[in-house]
């Protein structure tokens, strides 16, 4: 599901959220001109009227700019672009995306190279990484938004094995 905005702000073009996937939302925008903001802040809410800053983007010569919210929240999220010039803040109109809430453990992202996320409701189980012939790599305690090296495994496809039987796939190129 996608937001746009409409009544933009002054400078500001178009302002879009879209889903990429359960563990994305892609936010776009498009200024008026490269000189009337100081930094670009994103915000989210779960409830439409308390905004906390996601991301922070510093402006540059280009017209388009973009920021992606890998952590977005079950449900509905409402993303506004938070715009400051010198003493001046203004805001985009406000958009939501619907997410899908999932009780899933996720391994984000799921082509990694150097690091994985995951994302879990299973805090507190054991879990470990295996290769596709069984071979265990590491060995832990899942906690939520827990970041793992595995910068040192081979390329290949991988297993996250949680002790409740939950297999999550990934693949590290």
């Amino acid at each position: 599901l996608g937001g746009t905005t409409s009544n933009l702000a002054v400078g500001l073009s178009q302002f879009n959220a879209y889903a990429v996937n359960e563990n994305d939302v892609l936010l776009q925008w498009k200024v008026a001109a490269t000189d009337l903001a100081d930094k670009y802040e994103v915000e989210r809410s779960d409830d439409g009227m308390h905004f906390k800053v996601i991301g922070t983007v510093s402006p540059t010569s280009s017209f388009f700019y973009s920021m992606h919210d890998v952590y977005p929240l079950p449900g509905n999220s409402y993303y506004r672009l938070r715009m400051t010039e010198r003493n001046h803040i203004d805001f985009s109109p406000t958009v939501r995306i619907s997410m899908l809430s999932n009780n899933r453990t996720q391994v984000i992202p799921s082509l990694a190279r150097d690091y994985i996320i995951i994302k879990t409701k299973s805090a507190g189980k054991y879990a470990e990484l295996k290769d596709m012939q069984g071979r265990s790599y590491q060995h832990f305690i899942m906690k939520d938004r827990m970041q793992i090296n595995i910068a040192n495994m081979n390329e290949g496809m991988y297993l996250l094995v949680a002790s409740d039987g939950e297999v999550v796939r990934f693949v590290k190129n």
